[in-house]
């Protein structure tokens, strides 16, 4: 899945799910104002904002997060 310099928001007071083996969000936003949950094989989440009220991430390889931000 491809959220660089993109944007991902959910509105609603439930949980975003993203379910992906490759996540690539460099500069990119995933914005939940519920729960946020993040299931991923890798992912690459340089200079990316991560924001939820309750934030999960499993990663089953690796991840990077350089110079991002994960808001709750």
């Amino acid at each position: 899945m491809s959220n660089d310099t993109g944007e991902i928001l959910h509105a609603g007071k439930g949980r975003l799910n993203i379910e992906s083996q490759k996540l690539q969000g460099t500069s990119g936003a995933i914005q939940s104002n519920g729960d946020l949950s993040l299931q991923l094989g890798s992912g690459v989440l340089n200079k990316a904002t991560t924001v939820g009220q309750n934030i999960s991430i499993i990663v089953d390889k690796d991840l990077s997060h350089q110079s991002g931000q994960l808001i709750q």
